[in-house]
């Protein structure tokens, strides 16, 4: 007769397992816990420095992390939104949305985010939001961006963060600039106004000694203000109401004057980050420098694109248009660049089409066709990823 267990040992053991594959479950938690909020030096605040790592840090490293999750509702958002971004670098993120582990991060902070509305608005609501926005920047979640974006912005100048006379490494200044790009970049992509008008803000920018402790990262930082300054100007010079019934020499000589002032902006920064500069991977220690050095040179070349763009509506029908076309092709390498954003190559690629349509016996037709070639393969790759 085979040997078999009794009914209380077999239940004992299966307990026992049971156990043993929780405690397991909790190390393995409490070491992606570890590591990301160990990492957001190195990963996150180069690029959004919003956050103050050392009392985020000591929150989740430490024994009342628990509790803390447990009795605030904001922080626990903030947790999960940074665990989320923290594992995109961890090979946790992916095109699509709910496949992947960032993704499952993301909609338990999401599932959280509602309770923050019946609550007193704080730093630490504002810095949720500023982390949720970062993350719906990627492909598998861009529809909630400008909402969030929208909300963060309505409750830091509830805050009133737009007006802080607090010195600028302040973690309330440095959140509100992170809020101050995203929303500039994002409503200018969509052809929206600001909520944010430029001429009321007195909160001090972040130093290059305060900001952060590498300066490039804190160089990458200013630029992008400054760029993002500049899409204000950009919107409120030739989209907004007030200058719909300008003539034609008004929007040409702006668009003259708009470039001047991004070249002066391309000037300012330093050689090895500088758009129209080459590229090479060697040069760059970091991933995350690579990603500074990607992102300039995607918003210099999206905004010449766009103010050429422009310009080539405006051409008179006895106008040369190769002037026009010979200033606009060299911004079309964003095509080869990485893959870190989507609307600026696309935009590139539909430009390009046009200008194959518009221009079929164009000297360059040939060679713009090919890269039509590379850029739908691109995008194709981006939606079977």
């Amino acid at each position: 007769m085979p040997f078999q267990c009794a009914p209380e040992a077999s239940a004992q053991a299966h307990n026992i397992a049971l156990v043993k594959r929780r405690r397991v479950r909790e190390k393995s938690s409490r070491q992606v816990v570890h590591e990301s909020f160990q990492h957001i030096s190195k990963n996150i605040h180069p690029l959004y420095p919003f956050l103050d790592r050392q009392q985020i840090g000591s929150t989740a490293l430490g024994p009342e992390l628990e509790r803390k999750l447990g009795s605030d509702s904001a922080w626990s958002v903030l947790f999960y939104a940074i665990l989320a971004l923290e594992s995109q670098y961890c090979n946790g993120g992916s095109f699509q949305p709910a496949n992947n582990v960032a993704w499952r991060l993301f909609s338990t902070a999401v599932a959280l985010f509602p309770d923050l509305f019946i609550t007193r608005t704080t730093l630490t609501i504002v810095q949720t939001i500023t982390a949720m926005t970062i993350f719906a920047s990627n492909v598998s979640c861009m529809q909630l961006k400008y909402t969030l974006v929208s909300e963060g912005v309505r409750k830091s100048q509830t805050l009133r963060y737009d007006r802080l006379s607090a010195p600028g490494h302040d973690a309330r200044n440095r959140t509100f600039w992170v809020l101050f790009c995203l929303e500039k970049t994002v409503t200018f992509m969509m052809t929206k106004s600001s909520s944010i008008m430029d001429s009321d803000i007195c909160s001090t920018a972040p130093k290059l000694v305060e900001m952060a402790p590498s300066k490039q990262s804190s160089t990458f930082f200013l630029a992008w203000i400054r760029l993002s300054r500049l899409l204000s100007r950009i919107y409120a010079s030739l989209h907004s109401v007030s200058v719909r019934a300008r003539s034609v020499y008004y929007f040409k000589s702006t668009i003259n004057h708009l470039k001047n002032e991004l070249e002066n902006w391309r000037k300012s920064i330093p050689a090895l980050y500088r758009p129209t500069s080459p590229i090479r991977g060697h040069d760059f220690q970091l991933a995350q420098r690579m990603s500074m050095c990607v992102r300039l040179h995607y918003g210099y070349h999206n905004i010449m694109l766009h103010l050429n763009r422009a310009n080539l509506q405006l051409q008179h029908p006895d106008d040369n248009p190769e002037d026009i076309i010979s200033d606009i092709m060299p911004h079309y390498g964003i095509l080869n660049l990485s893959r870190i954003l989507v609307a600026v190559p696309l935009a590139a690629f539909f430009v390009r089409f046009d200008l194959v349509v518009d221009n079929p016996t164009h000297p360059a037709t040939s060679s713009n066709l090919a890269l039509l070639d590379v850029g739908a393969g691109h995008f194709s790759r981006i939606e079977y990823a």
